[in-house]
């Protein structure tokens, strides 16, 4: 197998699980999106790379667009995004997607994994959901690390924000919401 880096950030712990998962299905070195903060360029001699996050505010975090544009020779590379989400990837990987393009990058895959949501109201999610969200997941890596061993190309995924807002659960942490938005 070529030699293979994942990138990754993570706020609360669900983004590094999916990239170590990920990482110990396909050989992969796992480097903390950190570590490249303040460098001009980055380099890397791994043919295949991949990038790992949580959706915020329904896109990548600024920190992994910056390593993009930051990221050597990245129009040779076999490229591969994962996000992890709690409410909806919407459409965050095709937003990352075309700045892997305006840096002469392509996005070969970009696949979104379901975990346990840990912004506000998180606490009304219970204790079997939560558990069944990283049962999943693991099998999600699976899939995923076959697409990236067989260097498929073409699969962005999508979702809609609304159906996942009006989840029992979701519904239930309005008036959290509210007040929350109140304070501000």
């Amino acid at each position: 197998m070529s030699k293979t880096a994942i990138f990754y950030f993570t706020g609360t712990g669900n983004s590094l699980a999916v990239a170590r998962e990920l990482a110990a299905k396909i050989g992969a070195a796992l480097v903390p999106v950190a570590s490249t903060i303040g460098k001009a360029g980055v380099e890397t001699d791994a043919e295949v790379v991949g990038f790992v996050f949580p959706i915020y505010d329904f896109k990548a975090p600024k920190i992994m667009e910056e390593l993009v544009a930051r990221l050597a020779s990245v129009n040779t590379k076999y490229l591969f995004a994962v996000c992890t989400y709690g409410i909806a990837a919407g459409q965050s990987l095709k937003r990352f997607g075309k700045t892997v393009e305006e840096q002469g990058g392509y996005l070969s895959g970009g696949f979104a994994v379901a975990m346990p949501h840990t912004g506000v109201g998180c606490r009304f999610v219970s204790r079997s959901n939560r558990t069944r969200l990283l049962e999943a997941s693991l099998g999600r890596t699976e899939t995923i690390a076959g697409y990236i061993e067989r260097r498929l190309d073409g699969t962005i995924e999508s979702s809609r924000a609304l159906p996942a807002l009006v989840r029992p659960w979701m519904l239930r942490t309005l008036p959290i919401l509210v007040r929350f938005v109140g304070r501000l």
